[in-house]
């Protein structure tokens, strides 16, 4: 298919209309249809995919995509749990198998089933070492799921590589493990560049906080940050040393300096979970959400922040 998803509809329609049987034909008229942002058409058509192949994996976890953004979380979930049903079991670590299991754990990570997600997609890390994006996949799912190990394989695979949003990637988890020394010797690996400073500075701070550096020379890093970059950066040294209170507040703020930064969002949505704000927090889940629909974690933070909202209500009306 072409770049511009219009290009490609004919082609799908015509393919539909030699073989309305054709579940792949379905999905791909949904995707194009998302696309567009036709979300019905994209429903409808996920659904005649369904109808001519009840046990298509891969269509049931788009119907949970699709739901997900349309508002409806429980028949959303109820579409992810159908999708895990019918992913099918690894057999030769091949391209594709590999593809489903990064799937399979893209729809675990969106039921905020952490753990499992990390487990499934280190099986395809394994099977497919030199994929850049299964990597980055793996450690944003590390990330997620704070109490598992990183497992030696990531470290392995990560002597090799040489994306540097991938290596900033994998210094931030090394830094959420409490790993500050070795996540600054990998920050050696980068080059000096214009394009990732303020994410290097937000690192090196963390990191030099995290190490017991005095406040003040940690505070030097702020400069030449921008004012949004500066905030949340005040925000996660505030939430580091456990003020959780000053967190939101900076967090906040750079929410509103850059209103399209994912990152803060989904920072101010977690802190106000844990300050015992649903509400508040339901609202800055949904930003997330609208910032990056196809983020698999800020729909499993919006189905967090939604049942925190429902047991604040029911605690209410007792």
């Amino acid at each position: 298919m072409t770049g511009r998803p219009e290009e490609g509809y004919d082609l799908i329609l015509e393919s539909l209309a030699l073989n309305p049987d054709y579940d792949e034909a379905w999905k791909a008229k949904s995707r194009v249809a998302r696309q567009l942002g036709r979300w019905d058409e994209a429903l409808n058509a996920i659904e005649e995919a369904l109808a001519v192949n009840p046990a298509f994996a891969d269509g049931w976890a788009d119907r949970g995509d699709i739901l997900s953004t349309m508002g409806d979380l429980l028949g959303a979930e109820a579409s992810y749990r159908t999708a895990l049903i019918h992913f099918p079991p690894m057999r030769n670590g091949s391209q594709g198998e590999s593809a489903m299991l990064r799937r399979k754990a893209e729809v675990l990570l969106r039921l905020g089933r952490f753990d499992e997600s990390v487990n499934v997609l280190g099986d395809a890390v394994a099977t497919r070492r030199h994929d850049s994006s299964m990597t980055s996949d793996y450690i944003r799912n590390l990330r997620m799921s704070s109490k598992a190990a990183i497992p030696d394989i990531l470290h392995t695979i990560m002597d090799e590589v040489e994306d540097p949003s991938i290596i900033l990637d994998y210094s931030e988890l090394l830094l959420d493990r409490g790993m500050h020394d070795d996540a600054l010797r990998i920050l050696e690996r980068l080059s000096s560049s214009e394009e990732h400073r303020e994410r290097v500075a937000n690192i090196e701070a963390r990191a030099y906080a995290s190490a017991g550096i005095p406040e003040d020379e940690v505070s030097a890093l702020l400069v030449g940050l921008s004012s949004g970059g500066a905030s949340r950066l005040r925000g996660e040294l505030a939430e580091a040393k456990g003020d959780l209170a000053a967190a939101e507040a900076e967090y906040s703020k750079s929410l509103e300096f850059e209103p399209s930064d994912y990152s803060a969002a989904e920072s101010l949505a977690r802190v106000r979970l844990r300050l015992g704000m649903p509400k508040e927090a339901l609202e800055a889940a949904r930003t997330a959400l609208g910032i990056d629909p196809t983020e698999p974690g800020a729909i499993a933070l919006l189905k967090e922040a939604h049942e925190a909202d429902a047991k604040g209500k029911g605690k209410g009306s007792r």
